[in-house]
């Protein structure tokens, strides 16, 4: 991809990510505002070449905006991809890039966005010496149905930090059970993520097919201030995770990706090697690893 010949090959590949659809609606000063309403899960086909993404049969290029570690492409059937580099950490950001399509602009009354997460699956040959490898990351989640409440809509999202465990012989990846209400938002999320398998650095089999039921309730985004205020509505939404997808990454398996979708709301987890995450910002774990019952 940054290879300087115009006649470089294309690099193929498929990638799962989530969708997200929205009604567009007129905001301030001409702007488009966004509140979600349906969501899922698609794997769609990548080519990435110099100065061009392909998904999907639709082709775009032509950067119109860039900073050191992000670029955007468009095409002239509108809409447009992002692609990103994560440089996280310190680490060289050529394994980790975060990237989507957004389609939006070829319909003003809805639009579309799709969202993934690349990475160099991790080799077998380059994993850690030890068995178990210890995670800590984030889960977030994101929920609603466009319902207008006053001049709100009904959109929740909450995001919560857990510590895991990979083994890497059986490649089992435990779970957790969350409960927790953020002081900030003053949301409260509900749910189990089970114990899930990966083989050859993927999510396989049963593991991929797991249902998940999600509890959230609290008040919905409220712009006046920091946090809610008094009358902000509060909002309740139970869905469920129908499909997931996930992935082990980078050097000495440094990342463990997942997404999951269902009708009503999509999840996504980033866990980082326990030694790395606490190289950032805030370290705080708010659900540490419980350990197996003998």
């Amino acid at each position: 991809m940054t290879d300087p010949d115009p006649k470089s090959p294309m690099i193929n590949f498929d990638i799962s990510g989530f969708i997200i659809e929205s009604p567009l609606t007129k905001g301030g000063q001409g702007s488009i505002d966004m509140s979600y309403s349906s969501y899922g899960l698609a794997r769609r086909h990548v080519q990435a070449g110099r100065n061009s993404f392909t998904v999907d049969g639709r082709r775009y290029g032509d950067v119109k905006y860039q900073r050191d570690t992000e670029f955007y492409y468009t095409r002239e059937q509108g809409g447009g991809v992002f692609f990103s580099f994560n440089e996280e950490m310190g680490h060289n950001p050529a394994w980790d890039f975060s990237f989507g399509e957004g389609e939006g602009v070829t319909n003003k009354k809805r639009g579309a966005g799709w969202y993934a997460r690349l990475g160099l699956l991790t080799d077998q040959t380059d994993a850690p010496r030890t068995r178990k490898v210890t995670y800590v990351g984030g889960y977030f989640s994101l929920s609603g149905t466009a319902e207008p409440i006053d001049k709100y809509t009904d959109l929740l999202n909450i995001g919560v930090t857990y510590e895991a465990e990979l083994d890497l012989h059986t490649g089992s990846l435990s779970g957790v059970s969350i409960d927790y209400t953020d002081p900030k938002e003053q949301r409260h999320t509900r749910l189990k993520l089970p114990d899930l398998t990966f083989k050859h650095s993927r999510l396989e089999g049963l593991s991929k097919t797991q249902r998940i039921d999600v509890e959230i309730d609290g008040p919905v985004d409220d712009w006046r201030g920091e946090g809610p205020q008094p009358d902000t509505p509060r909002v309740r939404h139970d869905f469920t995770i129908e499909a997931l997808e996930g992935e082990i990454l980078g050097k000495q398996a440094a990342l463990i990706h997942l997404v999951g979708a269902g009708p009503k709301g999509i999840f996504q987890v980033m866990l980082y090697r326990k030694e790395l995450f606490e190289l950032m910002d805030n370290p705080v774990i708010n659900f540490p690893l419980t350990p197996a019952k003998p």
